[in-house]
């Protein structure tokens, strides 16, 4: 079975759960959308209960920034785990990963 679910836990904070992979990816970023729609501040994402995850998890969220910084939304990713962590690196992002590569025209999300 291959699901995730993204429940809002108060005004500024998200969970993401379950498989985040290409099978899942727009679902979860249909699911986003409609929880950061109207949005306001800053917005913490914690990824504590997401596996497996592949690529398409550094993907989405260079996507979800780029779109976060056309809001003047800030987004935080918080309890990353080790395989998108292992990933990041791989492709040569730092630590940093979440703020890389933002540059470039406002998409609607």
């Amino acid at each position: 079975m291959h699901s995730a679910e993204v429940k809002r836990l108060d005004a500024h904070q998200l969970t993401l759960a379950g498989e985040l992979t290409f099978r899942t990816v727009v679902t979860v970023r249909n699911m986003l959308e409609t929880e950061l729609r109207g949005a306001i501040g800053h917005q913490i994402i914690s990824l504590a209960d997401v596996g497996p995850a592949d690529s398409s998890a550094l993907s989405l969220w260079l996507c979800l920034q780029r779109w976060a910084r056309c809001q003047q939304v800030e987004l935080q990713v918080v309890d990353v785990p080790d395989d998108i962590k292992a990933l990041g690196r791989l492709v040569g992002m730092d630590r940093r990963w979440a703020h890389a590569g933002l540059e470039g025209a406002c998409l609607k999300l």
